[in-house]
């Protein structure tokens, strides 16, 4: 629990047992309030919503806002893989796993996805946190938290916990460094 100097961190952690090539969360989405007090409790988390660190902004497909009963508040130019169109804007509320909601954001909609997932959740969420994928040992673990706790640098956790250059040297027949499982010849060794 964080103390009266920092901010509360809201954090969740989504796993599966296969390596996975999308993230996918549940999220909910609503209506911005005229409230000025802070929301605690948002709708059910029944959205599927993918998160694209190759998405400037969050989105919504144009179905999702019909079924929620969303009203554009403007309409801009989109620029994606199938080229330019002109796409409606909804400002909304999205509410996250870990019980942290971005108030009163703008997204725009999208061409529907054949219903693999309702929303984008895109850089202009993804930057406000710490956000991290892993395939380790063949199960995927995703992480997000927010606001930002610290600088993650993969490189030089490797480097000082981990790499064989470091102090020690390892035996060929040790398990690698990297986690693995392999010995280390038959992985980041010599290969031989």
């Amino acid at each position: 629990m964080p103390d009266n100097n920092h901010p509360p961190y809201f954090a969740f952690t989504l796993k599966s047992n296969q390596v996975e090539k999308e993230i996918i969360s549940l999220i909910g989405i609503t209506t911005p309030t005229n409230s000025t007090e802070k929301i605690i409790d948002g709708p059910p988390l029944k959205l599927k919503a993918l998160w694209d660190t190759g998405a400037t902004h969050s989105v919504i497909t144009k179905d999702m806002a019909q079924k929620l009963g969303l009203i554009p508040i403007n309409f801009v130019w989109v620029h994606h893989g199938g080229g330019n169109s002109l796409e409606p804007v909804f400002n909304v509320n999205i509410f996250l796993p870990n019980r942290l909601v971005i108030q009163d954001i703008n997204v725009t909609g999208c061409p529907e996805t054949a219903g693999r997932f309702d929303a984008i959740i895109g850089m202009d969420i993804i930057s406000q946190g710490d956000f991290s994928f892993s395939n380790f040992k063949g199960k995927s673990t995703f992480s997000f938290r927010m606001p930002s706790f610290k600088e993650t640098d993969f490189l030089t956790e490797t480097i000082n916990n981990h790499s064989p250059l470091v102090e020690k040297k390892l035996n060929r027949n040790d398990p690698c460094w990297c986690g693995s499982g392999k010995k280390y010849k038959k992985c980041h060794g010599d290969g031989e």
